[in-house]
């Protein structure tokens, strides 16, 4: 019944003052449709929240999952990484009991079997700036000629020795003949490797630098090992230096050289140069001979 009312005084006041009465219902539509916009932007600002809190569940479910993923290919590559190594490892040990008395021939033969798949070619390097011209040092003053010191006096004869007993007759062999003796052996008649100084410390040494070597090389290069190379140099009595052809790999390590069919042993022999190409002889070598050459270039 009130709402009757109210329909039947809002129709008079229309038929009285139209203009009025639709001013009026304007008015309470506006009030109607104001209150309908503030709840439906509350209603918005629930979903907001709501859609906020979920996306970020979200991530951190998505980071959480990538974490246990990485976790798991770290482990896997580590695990492949040992693998590669203690294969390497075991091709190493079974070159070197393949080059052992073996001629230079045979022992590049082995390194070659060695060889992995080749690794990417990597960018070449930007060219460094040359570097400025050192200034020239003063000359020093030329040191002043030493006094002659006063002859010594002559010592007292000493008293003559006892005769020794004379010693057992020496070899009739040759050093030549000696040697060919040496090569015939065979078997467990064959002179031992602790026989000859220095042999066993030269052997160590040639394992630790093939192995830093390859070890190196694969680092360097990200893949299987570089091409190998072998040269044959003559030198002489005036040879200080030999140079390759090209860089050895491995920082300067992985090389092998022979003097005369011998290994001889880089800090003990040779060094190697900045260059990765210069190897320094620390020793004379005899006129009319070569120097062999087998390295990872």
């Amino acid at each position: 019944m009130p709402q009757t009312n109210e329909k039947i005084k809002s129709f008079q006041k229309f038929k009285q003052n139209p203009e009025v009465a639709m001013f009026s219902m304007l008015e309470e539509i506006k009030k109607e449709n104001k209150a309908d916009m503030k709840e439906m932007m509350s209603e918005m600002e629930k979903d907001k929240e709501k859609m906020k809190e979920e996306m970020l569940n979200m991530h951190k479910k998505m980071m959480s999952e990538m974490i246990i993923k990485m976790d798991s290919m770290h482990e896997t590559m580590m695990q492949k990484h040992e693998d590669i190594m203690i294969e390497m490892e075991n091709k190493m040990k079974d070159t070197q009991e393949q080059m052992k008395n073996k001629p230079v021939e045979e022992m590049m033969s082995a390194i070659v079997s060695m060889k992995g798949k080749d690794g990417k070619v990597g960018d070449k390097g930007d060219k460094g700036d040359k570097g400025d011209k050192g200034e020239k040092g003063e000359k020093g003053d030329k040191g002043g000629k030493g006094i002659k010191g006063s002859d010594g006096i002559n010592g007292i004869n000493g008293v003559d020795g006892k005769d020794g007993i004379n010693g057992k007759d020496g070899s009739p062999d040759t050093s030549e003949q000696i040697k060919e003796k040496l090569e015939k052996l065979k078997g467990e008649k064959r002179l031992d490797k602790s026989a000859i100084k220095g042999l066993e410390d030269m052997i160590d040494l040639f394992k630790k630098e093939t192995k830093d070597a390859i070890i190196k090389s694969r680092v360097k290069s990200g893949g299987g090992m570089g091409n190998v190379q072998h040269e044959s140099k003559s030198v002489s009595s005036g040879t200080t230096t030999v140079t390759t052809n090209y860089k050895i790999s491995g920082a300067g390590f992985a090389i092998w050289v022979f003097y005369q069919g011998q290994m001889i042993m880089r800090g003990t022999h040779y060094t190697v140069g900045g260059d990765y190409k210069t190897l320094t002889l620390t020793f004379t070598p005899d006129d009319n001979t070569s120097i062999d050459l087998i390295y990872i270039r």
